[in-house]
């Protein structure tokens, strides 16, 4: 891809009058034709739907019709567009196929960000001019663009609604809100208080009372004889 945009002080840059066919409308330009055509578009046309992702030619984000078939826009010069058809974003609501795909993806909410949107609605619309209703397996071929959403379900089932393969299964954008009362069951415990009453052990001590028995010694009276005795005189 050229390296357009970055230029060196004092560097002399040839601009060149060019004409596109853009949407079925003749347009001229006054700009440097090694620009990407993806610059042309956006900041000398004017018409900013064409967006710009990743800019090394994976996300597509870019993608345009280039006489009828998508091309990525920053993988080309300004100068490789002039005296080609070209069809934007801004212009696929004019083809029946672009009209009914883009009321599909509103239809089934398909974008969340939208920035891949515009290149997803041009590649797909290039899909369903061929007619018919395309299989899974033919849209993942067809589709290469990176959607960073990952909202890859619903552009299938958008895809296949405005190819007539009816209203899909689609899934919701809002979940719905489930609510759960989680009810806590409240245990009363009574702890059965139980009361014992230990007897108190009645300890009766009888004393014996102490018999004291005095004996009272007799007292026997004595009697002292006294025996004089007489000399003889």
């Amino acid at each position: 891809m050229p390296q357009w945009g970055v230029i060196e002080q004092g560097a002399h840059v040839e601009m060149t009058v060019m004409k596109f066919n853009i949407n079925g409308k003749s347009v001229t330009v006054d700009g440097d034709p090694s620009m990407p055509f993806l610059w042309a578009v956006r900041d000398l046309v004017g018409l900013t739907g064409t967006k710009y992702g990743c800019g090394i030619e994976i996300c597509r984000a870019c993608t345009v019709w280039v006489d009828g078939s998508p091309e990525k826009s920053c993988d080309m010069s300004a100068s490789e567009a002039v005296g080609r058809t070209i069809t934007t974003i801004e212009g696929l609501s004019a083809t029946p196929a672009g009209a009914k795909l883009q009321q599909a993806f509103i239809d089934l909410q398909v974008p969340q960000c939208g920035y891949c949107q515009s290149g997803m609605l041009m590649a797909a619309t290039r899909l369903l001019s061929g007619g018919g209703v395309p299989s899974d397996a033919q849209i993942d071929s067809a589709i290469g663009n990176i959607c960073a959403c990952g909202t890859y379900p619903r552009v299938k089932a958008a895809i296949k609604k405005a190819a007539g393969a009816g209203t899909p299964v689609t899934t919701p954008t809002t979940k719905p809100t489930t609510t759960t009362t989680t009810t806590r069951s409240t245990t009363t415990t009574t702890r059965a208080t139980t009361t014992t009453t230990r007897p108190r052990a009645t300890t009766t001590t009888t004393r014996p009372k102490a018999t004291t028995t005095t004996t009272k010694p007799k007292t026997t009276p004595t009697t002292t004889k006294t025996t004089t005795t007489r000399g003889d005189d």
